[in-house]
């Protein structure tokens, strides 16, 4: 495991939604994310991409989402959904997901997340 997960998860960020969750407290947005799945084992042939937007407010409980689903091979659906949620949502640039590299979310999202892991190492070499 990466020193950068073993920090996320001692700052109790295990997936997506508390890497969004965390983003949304800092005063940002979007809790948007896109996130591929296959639908036979091992196989790059057939899945589906799936965009989900979230209320991030601090108290939204889990199921407040909306989503839209991109079908084809990954390599098909994937920025298919990525070119509809950056249109939907305003989304400049995307970059994977620090806890899971099947989802992508908003660079700003992966600069916060690094910049979160970098404050962390700085006050531990300190």
């Amino acid at each position: 495991m990466s020193e950068s997960i073993e920090i996320l998860r001692a700052l109790k960020i295990v997936n997506t939604y508390d890497l969004l969750k965390a983003y949304a407290n800092d005063g940002k947005g979007p809790g948007v994310f896109a996130v591929a799945r296959h639908h036979q084992k091992r196989s790059d042939s057939f899945g589906c991409t799936l965009v989900m937007h979230f209320n991030m407010h601090p108290d939204a409980a889990w199921p407040s989402f909306m989503r839209a689903s991109f079908a084809g091979s990954l390599k098909e659906s994937m920025p298919l959904a990525l070119a509809w949620a950056s249109k939907k949502y305003g989304v400049k640039e995307w970059a994977v997901d620090p806890t899971d590299r099947s989802v992508r979310v908003p660079a700003e999202v992966r600069a916060f997340a690094d910049r979160l892991v970098a404050e962390h190492q700085k006050r531990g070499a300190d």
